[in-house]
């Protein structure tokens, strides 16, 4: 059934390994919160709607293309990592920011 000698047991993953996947989890955040406010404001004629996709496009833009196929994690140093890291956590702050601004525009709206 089950050939336990067949499987070698994987090496834990090592630092940096950590911090790319820490890096990729936070971008992957960062652009499923983005794509949700634009789906949210979608066919709003609200103009305090053009701050919002503006504020989200660069967030969401920096974010995919951490994601993209040509990134190079091999490439970067770890301190390169690293600093990408602690912004792409600002990014998610501010991302989860405007998701409330969004939330407090949309729900002023269905008052009206």
């Amino acid at each position: 059934m089950w050939d336990d000698e067949a499987t070698p047991p994987r090496e834990p993953p090592d630092e940096r390994e950590c911090v790319r996947l820490e890096l990729v989890g936070l971008a992957s955040e960062v652009a499923t919160l983005a794509t949700r406010i634009d789906e949210a404001l979608n066919d709003t004629v609200d103009p305090r709607v053009y701050e919002f996709d503006g504020r989200s496009g660069v967030l969401s833009r920096r974010a995919w293309s951490l994601l993209g196929p040509d990134t190079d994690f091999a490439g970067m140093s770890d301190d390169t990592l690293r600093t990408v890291v602690s912004g792409l956590r600002e990014d998610q702050r501010r991302m989860l920011q405007l998701r409330r601004e969004v939330e407090r525009l949309l729900a002023s709206w269905s008052r009206l």
